[in-house]
Parts: structure tokens; sequence; C-alpha cells
């Protein structure tokens, strides 16, 4: 900016950390949109993990098949974490949501995505740290007991694991800092920003 003398105003500092607050934010989104879209496509393996943030993850219903849950701690930037380590080898999703809420100098802003309204989202291979589940739940062939051979881990919490044929569970409620899908089409899909907290529950 210039002054009536034809100098050059300097900046101000708080101007500018706002404008290079929403360039990062809107090129995160933008990658972040990008990303979901050739995921929607099945054109890529996609996996969330930002940068510690818990986010929430609902649906209405969650049928899977071969499923794995271990419990270990997870290294974080603020200690060690206790999760399950929870994987499923195929799964159909209805009503599916999932939100995060990433502080900013402007406030909370969640990033939200929706599908699986119209037909259900389909995933492979997925893979996620749980912190917390609910949900009416129904295990197929359920076994719960030591872990086998070709199982170990040294981050693993007593030696035992839990898994199943299938499992299939109504209104599913999840916390998780970490999810990773192999493939996952996304049927009627809406991306959504907004300011303050507007997550799926």
């Amino acid at each position: 900016m210039t002054d009536a003398s034809g100098e050059q105003e300097p900046a101000r500092p708080g101007r500018t950390r706002k404008a290079r607050f929403a360039m990062v934010l809107f090129a995160n989104l933008l990658a972040t949109g990008v990303l979901l879209v050739l995921t929607a496509t099945s054109a890529l393996p996609v996996s969330f993990n930002l940068s510690g943030l818990p986010f929430k993850v609902s649906a209405e219903r969650f049928d899977s098949d071969g499923f794995l849950q271990i419990p270990r701690l997870e290294n974080t930037p603020d200690g060690r974490l206790p999760v399950g380590v929870t994987t499923v080898v195929s799964a159909e999703i209805r009503g599916l949501c999932e939100s995060v809420v990433i502080p900013s100098p402007a406030g909370p802003v969640t990033v939200r995505i929706t599908a699986g309204k119209q037909a259900p989202v389909t995933v492979k291979n997925l893979a996620l740290n749980l912190t917390d589940l609910a949900g009416n739940t129904t295990f197929r062939e359920l076994h719960l007991g030591p872990r086998p051979p070709g199982h170990e881990d040294p981050g693993a919490i007593g030696g035992i694991l839990q898994r199943a044929d299938s499992v299939s569970i109504d209104q599913l409620r999840v916390k998780t800092n970490t999810l990773a899908v192999g493939t996952m089409n996304l049927t009627d899909m809406r991306f959504k920003v907004v300011y303050g907290a507007e997550e799926c529950f």
C-alpha cells in the first residue's frame, strides 16, 4: 500500500497474519477437496491424520467383513495414547459422516463430509485407531484371546486381540485420530467447511 507521498506503507502485522492464515487454510482445503474427489472415484488410497487432531465418524449402519482389533499404545505429540488398532477387509456404510474441528486464529473451523444416503459407501482395507466406539453391534464368529504367531506388536497391550468374521453396527459413533483406506467409493458425497463446531455427534 502507498501513502500520499508515494512511499510504500508497511503492512499491518495483524492483517498479514490473517492473510497468510487464509492462504494456508485455502491451500489445505483445496488439497483435501482434490483428495476426496480422487478417493470418490477410486483413483488412489486415502489416509487422514490431521496432526493428531481427533475426529469423529458416525454411520446409520456399518456392515463389515474380516474384523481385527488390537489394543496398543500409540505415540503422539502429547505422549503415548491407548488406542484400539482396528482393521476390516471390506465394509458397506450407510449414512456416513466424518468431521474434524480445526483450531484457527479466527476461531474453530469444522471440516465435515457426508455420504451414503441413497446408496452405501463401499470400503476396502480400512484401518483406524479408535479411542472410543459406540453402537448396537452384532459379531459373527467372534474370537477374543491371545495373539497367534504372526501378530507380534511391541506396542500392543496385554498380548490379546479381538477378531470376527463379520461385524454389523447400527448407529455407529467413533472417535479416532487416524483413518486409512485402500479404496473408498463415496456416493452422494458432500464436503463442507464452516466456522464453529458442527460435528457429526
